[in-house]
């Protein structure tokens, strides 16, 4: 891959971690608890037949096998905001959409008791078209198109412009061509609070797709065993096996959230971003996740972000995920225009991850030229990388007060490997520790071969840091710090 030199631009964690708390109070306000069952503006959906009592013994709405989605389609017919339309324990199979066109509240009585699921229907179960909140049920077994690449949406899609806020809910085995779970039309908002999404199967964005200009705030999910893959395999580019969020200027807060196990047969085994102005991501956890197809342009093994935008990652975990190609964890791709975007690294943990393929990986954990990049307060451990820089690999990067420790590259820089470094980023590279890294030629960092720093910044640079126990394997007076002069172009 090739890649434009950039100019680093200078600190960015303050701006990001605003623009982080400003979307967790806006999900703050908006999320809640369940809304209640209140008597006289509940509306009961129940099995049987049809009875005015108001209640689950005698629902407003019976729901009979053949006729579950009339009648839930009846009682939002007749229900005015801020109603709630109570679905009471039962499977009810839908033969056709249910159309969501009254700002209400569909609540089930439990994930646990409630299950919607299709009656030989390919299709959307569910279409919101007005502001709503659906809470509490189970989505099983949709299926709208998967293989044929113009299904959205088999559980829910949401139109363009629209607010949906879901809760407390679970998706299971939905499949669909692109976000089978849950499916955002451009300009629409979804706000997330507690549901669990599993086993579900879309070319992209096997669980959630946001098209252009959406805005996400996710809190509390766990994403587990989503997929993004095609009939015609990676050569499609499935991509985003648990989200995928589409171009222009959207924004996702991901918050206490569990992605492990999804895969992409492309780029972003848990989360691909294209083109978003700003992603944070604090509090979660990312295990086992790949991006597992073989084409030498797999990438982001749990996260892929292409964009001029800012990534901000805080206090996370992402531990034994791989990509094929670049960036077992996370991979920052500049894009055919040779977009310039920001990363910023506070305080979270890199376990295991692996960049491997044929192609040369580079990044065992993080891998972003092009990219103006800032780590801080962060550990990185037992990262491989089958081609250079072990943990990270970038064109220049500040990195503080973070530990490297047993990382691998089977070429350059066995922790980090900055291949054309800036001056003033690697006068503030400071208070990190580096040990036991191994690679061919810098055990623990390489610097070059562009940009390649004097022997007296190099020498500045071990220094302001703590090296012990690195190994390079073939040029073994560079264990610690590689000076690579091998610039081409």
């Amino acid at each position: 891959m090739t890649h434009a030199a950039t100019t680093h631009t200078g600190p960015l964690a303050r701006r990001a971690l605003s623009a982080l708390t400003a979307t967790a109070l806006l999900a703050g306000l908006l999320v809640g608890t369940p809304s209640a069952v209140r008597a006289g503006g509940t509306i009961y959906v129940g099995p049987g037949s049809n009875n005015s009592g108001g209640s689950c013994a005698h629902p407003n709405y019976g729901a009979t096998s053949s006729d579950a989605s009339f009648a839930i389609a009846s009682a939002i017919d007749d229900a005015s905001h801020p109603d709630v339309v109570y679905i009471c324990a039962g499977t009810y199979e839908l033969n056709d959409t249910v159309d969501i066109d009254r700002e209400v509240t569909i609540q089930g009585a439990g994930a646990g008791s409630v299950t919607l699921t299709p009656d030989s229907f390919d299709g959307t179960l569910l279409m919101v078209q007005v502001d709503a909140t659906i809470s509490d049920i189970t989505v099983d077994g949709a299926s709208k198109n998967w293989g044929v690449g113009d299904g959205n949406g088999a559980a829910i899609l949401a139109w363009s412009g629209t607010t949906l806020t879901v809760n407390d809910s679970v998706f299971t085995n939905n499949e669909a061509g692109e976000g089978a779970a849950i499916w955002m039309d451009d300009d629409s908002t979804l706000i997330t609070h507690d549901n669990l999404f599993r086993g579900n199967v879309a070319e992209d964005g096997g669980a959630i797709w946001f098209d252009y200009d959406t805005v996400g705030s996710l809190s509390g999910d766990t994403f587990i065993d989503n997929h993004a893959e095609s009939e015609c395999g990676w050569e499609c580019s499935p991509e985003g096996g648990a989200i995928h969020m589409y171009e222009s200027a959207s924004l996702l807060s991901v918050e206490d959230a569990t992605f492990s196990g999804n895969t992409a047969d492309e780029d972003g085994g848990a989360i691909f971003v294209d083109g978003a102005d700003l992603v944070t991501i604090t509090d979660s956890t990312f295990t086992d996740n790949h991006a597992a197809g073989e084409s030498d342009t797999t990438e982001g093994g749990a996260v892929y972000f292409q964009s001029s935008g800012s990534l901000t990652v805080v206090g996370s975990r992402f531990t034994g995920n791989s990509a094929y190609e670049d960036g077992g964890a996370i991979d920052l791709d500049s894009g055919d225009e040779g977009s310039s975007g920001h990363l910023t690294l506070l305080n979270s943990t890199f376990v295991n991850n692996h960049a491997s393929g044929d192609a040369g990986a580079n990044g065992g954990a993080v891998e972003g030229p092009g990219y103006t990049i800032e780590v801080s307060g962060s550990t990185f451990t037992g990262n491989i990388a089958d081609d250079d820089g072990g943990a990270i690999y970038a064109e220049t990067a500040t990195i503080t007060r973070s530990s490297f420790t047993r990382n691998t590259s089977q070429t350059h820089g066995g922790a980090v490997a900055l291949s054309e470094p800036v001056s003033s980023d690697l006068t503030l590279m400071r208070r990190n520790t580096f040990s036991r890294n191994t690679a061919a030629a810098g055990g623990a960092m390489t610097l070059g071969p562009c940009g390649t720093p004097s022997r007296s910044e190099a020498a500045r640079v071990e220094r302001a840091n703590r090296f012990s126990g690195n190994r390079a394997t073939e040029q073994r007076r560079t264990m610690n710090i590689e000076r690579w002069e091998d610039c081409v172009g």
